[in-house]
């Protein structure tokens, strides 16, 4: 059995569901840098033992491989670090070092090309979600916004667009209600928000959640939305739309497609007038116009949300990158 050394700057959602993906076939170790582990004196020998060194993202955890390491390196891209990079020669090296890198959709993979001059193969998949559990349950439809948010508090997720929304429709007296789920920097800030502007009362935080307990929370709103300033193919969107949620993101292009499927709507990003006008939009839509964009957007989730069919894009870059 072929072993496998994954390195990665940290183990959340993702890197449990990459190693999972891995383990059905491979010899894997995982290795986070982002504890004492990581940094000691196994690293090298345990790079030179494997066949194949995967490192996701791009970054700390490619810059912590020796560069006299002779091990192939199959990247895993996070949209993050290609979206928000200050200069491309941050990460360029790293970047350069891979043998083959997996991206989340066809715009980060073309930005590879493009601003990296990235001439080895990629592979695209989105990095899906347990469509199994999500599709299990159908939201709560009603004319009033039910408004859900599981993007974190930071600059790059812009909750506090969507908190000066909600401040601007309480003002005008819109019913509405929203949940938050996650955690972050800005966690506090927005709290203190929503009490200052008084509309405390119709929304929630609620910090961060397991993801097998978020599926009944989520189908209690019908209305999904983020405000993040860029975006790969958020796993979070994937879940709402396994679920018939609509949606409403943010109109960088790798959420073009919710408008092209006619499951939901794009807002300008930061225009808080364009968010609002798009809330109430959705809102106003009759139930059975809801209903069938709903429908859609389960069959949507159905055939490119499912990580267990997804996945055999990651192992078969694995594959293809051993022969190479």
């Amino acid at each position: 059995m072929k072993k496998l050394l994954y390195v990665v700057d940290r183990i959340g959602i993702h890197e449990n569901r990459f190693y999972g993906a891995m383990a059905e076939e491979f010899d894997v170790d995982i290795l986070p840098i982002d504890e004492p582990l990581g940094a000691n004196q196994n690293f090298a020998r345990m790079s030179k033992e494997a066949d194949l060194i995967v490192a996701g993202p791009l970054s700390d955890p490619i810059s912590r491989i020796p560069f006299e390491s002779q091990t192939p390196i199959l990247g895993i891209c996070y949209a993050s670090e290609i979206n928000e990079i200050k200069s491309v020669r941050q990460i360029q090296t790293n970047v350069l070092r891979c043998s083959a890198i997996v991206t989340d959709s066809g715009y980060i993979s073309k930005e590879l090309r493009l601003n990296f001059k990235y001439n080895k193969p990629i592979y695209e998949t989105k990095y899906g979600c347990d469509w199994a559990n999500f599709s299990k349950y159908e939201p709560k439809f009603k004319e009033s916004p039910s408004i859900i948010v599981l993007r974190n508090w930071s600059q790059l997720y812009c909750n506090e667009i969507i908190l000066a929304a909600l401040a601007g429709m309480h003002e005008s007296g819109i019913p509405f209600n929203c949940t938050f789920v996650g955690a972050g920097p800005d966690l506090a800030s927005g709290k203190i928000i929503a009490k200052k502007y008084g509309f405390e009362d119709k929304v929630s935080f609620l910090g961060n959640i397991e993801n097998q307990h978020l599926p009944e929370l989520m189908s209690q709103h019908w209305m999904y939305l983020s405000a993040a300033k860029s975006d790969g193919t958020s796993v979070s969107l994937l879940e709402a739309l396994s679920m018939g949620m609509i949606c409403l993101t943010t109109n960088f292009p790798t959420n073009q497609f919710i408008e092209d499927e006619k499951i939901g709507k794009n807002f300008e990003t930061s225009n808080i007038r364009d968010l609002i006008e798009k809330i109430l939009y959705l809102s106003s839509l009759a139930s059975k116009e809801k209903s069938r964009m709903s429908l859609k957007a389960r069959s949507y989730g159905k055939n490119e949300a499912q990580w267990s069919e997804n996945s055999k894009v990651l192992l078969k870059a694995i594959y293809q990158t051993f022969k190479s």
